[in-house]
C-alpha cells in the first residue's frame, strides 16, 4: 500500500501543529493538512482523519458527529478509554490514546492505525489490557514489523536492516504464517492487537 493521505482536525492550533509535525515526520503517510472541526469540509482529500478530541467529552462527540466525513474513516486521538468508546459510538474507527503518543514508538503507533484504518480495520488502542496471548517476535521480525507498519516494501526493509532482499521476504512470509495472516497489513493488525508493534 502507498502511503496514506492524512488529514489531521484539531479543536487547539498546538495540537493540530504537533499532530502534524509527528505524522509528517513519518513513512506511510502524507499529511494532507489540518484544520479545525469547524473549518472541515468535504471536498478536503484524504485516505482518513487523525482526529484529536477535546478533554470534555460531550463537545468532542458532538463536534465529531456534525463534521465528520461520513466517507472518510477517522482514527480519534482521546484522552481516556472512556472518551474512546464514545468515539467509536459517534463512527470513529480507530482510538488511540493521546498519552500513548509521547513515548519513541507513539508515532509509528500511530501512522500504523491510520494505514489500517484506511483500509477498513477497527483499530482500538487500549495499554490498561493485558498483552493478548500470542507467538513471540524474534528481534529481527519485531524490526520487520516496524517496518511493514511504516509501509516499506521487501527492498527497502532490506536495506534499512542491512540483509538480503530475499532475507527481507522471508521474515514477512515467517511473520504471515506465525500471525496467521491474509497480508502484509494484516500482519500489521494482527501484531497491534497482539500487543508485538514494537521497534
Amino acid at each position: 500500500m502507498d502511503a496514506v493521505s492524512v488529514l489531521v482536525v484539531a479543536e487547539d492550533a498546538a495540537s493540530r501543529g504537533g499532530l502534524v509535525a509527528l505524522i509528517a515526520g513519518q513513512a506511510g503517510a502524507n499529511v494532507a493538512g489540518g484544520l479545525s472541526p469547524s473549518d472541515l469540509v468535504a471536498s478536503v482529500p484524504a485516505d482518513v482523519y487523525a482526529w484529536e478530541f477535546s478533554r470534555e467529552s460531550e463537545h468532542a462527540v458532538r463536534l465529531f458527529r456534525a463534521h465528520a466525513g461520513h466517507e472518510t474513516p477517522a482514527v480519534a486521538i482521546v484522552h481516556s478509554a472512556d472518551q474512546g468508546k464514545q468515539a467509536l459510538g459517534a463512527g470513529a474507527r480507530g482510538v488511540i490514546l493521546r498519552g500513548g503518543l509521547q513515548d519513541d514508538r507513539g508515532a509509528t503507533r500511530l501512522v500504523a492505525a491510520l494505514r489500517a484504518c484506511a483500509l477498513g480495520f477497527l483499530v482500538v488502542d487500549n495499554p490498561e489490557a493485558p498483552p493478548a496471548s500470542g507467538p513471540a517476535l524474534t528481534s529481527r521480525e519485531g524490526q520487520v514489523v516496524a517496518l511493514l507498519a511504516e509501509g516499506h516494501p521487501n527492498k527497502i526493509i532490506a536495506d534499512k536492516l542491512h540483509i538480503s532482499e530475499h532475507t527481507a521476504k522471508f521474515h514477512v512470509n515467517a511473520l504471515m504464517q506465525k500471525l496467521h495472516a491474509q497480508s502484509r497489513t494484516d500482519v500489521v493488525a494482527r501484531a497491534m492487537r497482539a500487543g508485538l508493534l514494537a521497534v
